[in-house]
């Protein structure tokens, strides 16, 4: 896909998948799956921090929400957030090397130049 990379602040980064996460806590939709594959997809570049704080919020929702397992419409979401949970605990006993970059989009230093004049 050619999407435009976008610049942000590492601190900004860390609070926008906080907030995406809680977000999709309860929704119902397609979004619940799409947000913990995100969640997995950037996990490595994740501080210890964030990643607690990540953690106990779906250790939180899943000991809750506990009751949604009885429920046929709140069944499965339920499911992909115990999963999940499960998946965050194995890479505490696994972890994977730790990413220290964030891919960001190559600039020609023709157009840096360019701008310049």
């Amino acid at each position: 896909m050619n999407e435009p990379k976008i610049p942000i602040p590492y601190s900004e980064f860390h609070e926008f998948i906080i907030d995406a996460t809680r977000y999709r806590m309860e929704r119902h939709s397609y979004k619940v799956l799409t947000g913990v594959e995100m969640i997995k997809k950037y996990w490595g570049l994740l501080t210890i921090g964030t990643k607690d704080i990540i953690k106990s919020d779906v250790e939180n929702f899943v000991q809750e929400c506990a009751d949604w397992e009885l429920s046929e419409f709140n069944r499965h979401n339920y499911r992909v957030w115990k999963k999940l949970l499960a998946w965050i605990k194995a890479q505490h006993h696994h972890p994977k090397p730790h990413q220290s970059y964030i891919e960001l989009p190559i600039v020609s230093q023709e157009k840096v130049n360019a701008k310049k004049n």
